[in-house]
């Protein structure tokens, strides 16, 4: 008898939780909330037991560096306009003028209060809390379903691809770009199917999040985009304004961008980087892997200790399964079909089978790599096994239960690949002292400027080996000048010099256009001397003053962006729903 009274109570407690479930939009989102706050802390738990953060690929470094570079930036006075002033022993680097830092600046404000690595860790933690709100909202807003977007939410946020990107590789930038991703496919759907004369806007907000997040990733979506625009062209030869609006997207993304990208161009007008003439890879083939390497990886939710494996795991394997069991017409089933086969070509692609040495597919050599595809082949699987897994929950009234399934897994596979994670550490940052940060990791140096010397090797460090051997000599034109007091006051670097004649003097620092100097606080020339480095002619005796002091293309495209976003701002106020509906009545 009270075995059966426990049954009856369980089979209440089931259907009234199911009803919860697929119910009240508000109640299912608090749900969604708490589950995702405590996966996100289990997580950071079991990938980061200690204050410290570590990572397998010299990205860690990398990002550490210019995720540093923001404070110090802040605490020089010099932001928004700076240079990584400490590495390459404070020759100075400007991968923020290549890369864009914008998502950091808000964490390094927390550096002075927790540390470096907490600081760290805490854009890890509020990235995949935002991961899975934004994929949540944007699916739910597509497909108007809460259970579609609440599987989908889990399956993408904790993607094993996307946890590779901040443990493995610690690729910060493309890790942070997967929030957005969902943003920008929520725009293209309002674009070719939905409401694209008012909603034209949501794209641009995905698209320029993206641009100051990870302009690869920018780069690989916009191609992804052009794809579904193709696929979808009934739409669009139905309605061609929709393209129009979608112009109208382009040219908002790219002004409210212009605080990265204005700046950037402007240096590549100025001057060739080591990305253009001695770039990592020719050809984007010989990266490519073994088929044999990705069926390990599709099936698999380990990542092996010794050999990195980027891959797209057994967790968005299985919810496909589930399509074997759909038969008739189904709200989202055709797009989720799409979406599976477009996921499994990005995995092919991924492959030395794909023809990636045959044109146009030779020419993408700028991804780097084709592991890079796995990121929307992630996006695709978990909204196809979404689809699927919530088409037979409700028809098998086991939408609780499959829920419970993809929670369990992802707990699982967190905690198996987080213990295995453990014993894979190659870069360490921590909250003490200097933090530990490694000045002369910069990867590939792919921001230095060409014209520095470099020897006949395949050691990436012959990119820096010059700036190494160099020390902090002041070379002199004039042999008979003397320069003395020479020291670094923050971000400037100062001397005295005695000099009978005008005398030219190169600095240990590296140019980049922007660069100010001053004798007695009147400006003089600066140039690029013929190894790269800064160049100054100096005219007479005095005091010296060199720093990154930013351009006028610098202010002018901050100011732009500023108006643009006030612009989209005051767009969005006036075009709000509920002004729409008084104009029209």
């Amino acid at each position: 008898m009270n075995f059966l009274k426990l049954k009856n109570n369980i089979s209440d407690f089931y259907n009234k939780t199911s009803d919860f479930i697929s119910g009240n939009q508000r109640h299912q989102f608090a749900l969604f909330i708490v589950i995702l706050f405590v996966l996100s802390i289990l997580m950071m738990a079991w990938y980061f037991p200690n204050e410290t953060v570590t990572a397998g690929g010299t990205d860690l470094m990398f990002h550490a560096n210019r995720f540093y570079a923001i404070f110090e930036s802040i605490e020089f006075g010099t932001f928004p306009f700076y240079i990584n002033t400490h590495t390459l022993n404070e020759y100075g680097y400007a991968a923020n003028l290549f890369y864009p830092d914008f998502m950091l600046i808000p964490f390094a404000l927390f550096i002075p209060s927790i540390g470096l690595a907490s600081s760290y860790k805490l854009i890890i933690f509020t990235h995949t809390i935002l991961c899975g709100i934004f994929s949540y909202w944007c699916i739910r807003k597509v497909t108007k379903d809460n259970v579609i977007a609440f599987l989908f939410s889990l399956l993408y946020t904790f993607a094993i691809y996307r946890i590779i990107d901040f443990s493995y590789r610690g690729a910060l930038g493309e890790y942070i770009s997967f929030t957005f991703l969902p943003i920008v496919f929520w725009g293209l759907y309002e674009i070719i199917y939905g409401d694209y004369k008012h909603k034209w806007y949501i794209i641009t907000i995905g698209f320029t999040c993206l641009i100051y997040t990870h302009l690869l990733s920018a780069f690989l979506i916009f191609l992804i985009v052009c794809i579904a625009l193709i696929i979808c062209y009934k739409a669009i030869i139905k309605t061609p304004s929709r393209l129009i609006y979608l112009s109208i997207a382009g040219v908002a993304s790219l002004l409210l961008s212009s605080f990265f990208l204005f700046p950037m161009f402007e240096q590549l007008r100025d001057n060739s980087f080591y990305f253009q003439t001695h770039p990592l890879a020719d050809e984007i083939g010989p990266q490519s892997y073994a088929v044999r390497r990705i069926l390990w990886g599709m099936f698999s939710g380990l990542t092996d200790q010794k050999l990195r494996i980027e891959t797209i795991g057994v967790l968005l394997m299985i919810p496909l399964l589930f399509r074997i069991a759909i038969k008739g017409k189904h709200p989202f089933l055709k797009l989720a079909d799409i979406s599976m086969i477009c996921g499994f070509l990005f995995i092919f692609a991924v492959s030395d089978q794909f023809p990636w040495y045959t044109f146009p597919f030779n020419k993408l050599a700028i991804i780097q790599f084709p592991f890079r595809l796995l990121q929307p082949a992630s996006f695709l699987l978990a909204f196809a096994g979404a689809v699927y897994m919530t088409i037979v929950g409700r028809q098998t009234n086991r939408v609780l239960l499959l829920i419970c399934l993809i929670i369990a897994g992802v707990t699982l596979s967190l905690k198996t690949t987080g213990g295995v994670y453990q014993g894979y550490n190659r870069y360490k940052i921590n909250n003490t002292g200097n933090y530990n940060l490694d000045d002369l990791e910069i990867v590939g140096a792919e921001y230095l400027p060409s014209v520095i010397p470099s020897t006949e090797t395949e050691d990436i460090r012959y990119r820096i080996q010059f700036i190494v051997d160099r020390g902090q000599a002041i070379d002199k034109q004039d042999t008979t000048s003397i320069i003395s007091n020479v020291k670094r006051n923050q971000a400037k670097l100062k001397f005295d010099i005695k000099t009978q004649q005008q005398d030219k003097i190169v600095l240990p620092l590296i140019y980049y256009k922007g660069y100010k100097a001053t004798l007695d606080g009147q400006n003089i020339s600066v140039a690029q001397s013929k190894e790269g480095l800064i160049e100054i002619t100096v005219p007479e005796s005095g005091k010296i003053e060199v720093w990154f002091n930013g351009t006028f293309i610098q202010w002018f495209s901050l100011i732009l962006s500023a108006v643009s976003l006030l612009a989209l701002l005051i767009y969005l106020y006036i075009d709000r729903p509920s002004k729409r509906t008084r104009l029209t009545s």
